[in-house]
């Protein structure tokens, strides 16, 4: 629900998630498409089920694993071929890939009445 790419995803270290008011999990991104080099801060703001998975997975962390190890540790093109071996796996009427975390993203924010200048801007 972030509207992570892939590569973002990919980068996504335990020390880029801070707990935010009201139950919000804050995600900092680093780097991405559109801000190659970090200059401007890029901070998604996560609720719902996800932060509560994202904390879990946190709390489970192995060992004393420090907040520059990976989330997901897997690279871009592996996040999505495991998106697309899971959606099948699970039984999904369509094909997940890289792209379906922003596409269901941009999709969640116009069935709650987001306007097109606002799906744009939270995609980046």
């Amino acid at each position: 629900m972030g509207g992570l790419r892939r590569s973002e995803a990919a980068a996504l270290r335990w020390g880029d998630l801070a707990d935010g008011e009201d139950g919000l999990l804050l995600v900092r991104v680093q780097a991405s498409k559109t801000n190659q080099d970090g200059a401007t801060t890029d901070l998604r703001v996560l609720k719902g089920a996800f932060v509560q998975a994202l904390r879990d997975l946190r709390d489970l962390r192995s060992g004393d694993a420090p907040d520059s190890a990976p989330v997901i540790g897997l690279k871009g093109q592996r996040i999505s071929q495991r998106f697309t071996a899971l959606g099948k796996a699970a039984g999904l009427p369509v094909r997940l890939t890289g792209h379906s975390g922003r596409v269901g993203l941009a999709s969640e924010l116009i069935a709650r009445g987001a306007s097109t200048a606002e799906v744009m801007l939270a995609g980046n």
